[in-house]
């Protein structure tokens, strides 16, 4: 369970990454399972770290999307690097990705952890 601190602190990161028009409820979930597993450590590099709270809280995202939020949150992306980066996190199993018409998407795995 979520205590006060994490669930201020989550309410803050989703309006942040501009959760306005997203189902609020089910991105704080899936940004909830997003900050255990970067607190396990496991990923370190912060443009991975935004990849994949950008992906929990905007679902499923194509990667000039992912490089425009990018490019809103940090001031720079690179298409390359953001592409690389996805890549690595389809390597290890945390996100999908799938092609929807002649669009390469990228979502969040159900099963993360």
């Amino acid at each position: 369970m979520v205590d006060e601190v994490e669930a201020v602190a989550l309410a803050l990161k989703l309006l942040k990454l501009g959760a306005g028009m997203v189902n609020i409820p089910s991105s704080a979930l899936k940004l909830a399972r997003v900050d255990k597993l970067l607190r396990k450590g496991r990923i370190k590099d912060e443009i991975t770290q935004a990849i994949l709270e950008i992906i929990a809280v905007k679902e499923a995202q194509r990667i000039s999307d992912l490089e425009k939020e990018l490019r809103r949150l940090r001031g720079r992306a690179s298409h390359r690097i953001i592409a690389q980066r996805v890549a690595r996190l389809e390597e290890l199993g945390f996100v999908e990705v799938y092609r929807k018409d002649r669009k390469k998407m990228v979502k969040l795995k159900e099963d993360e952890e």
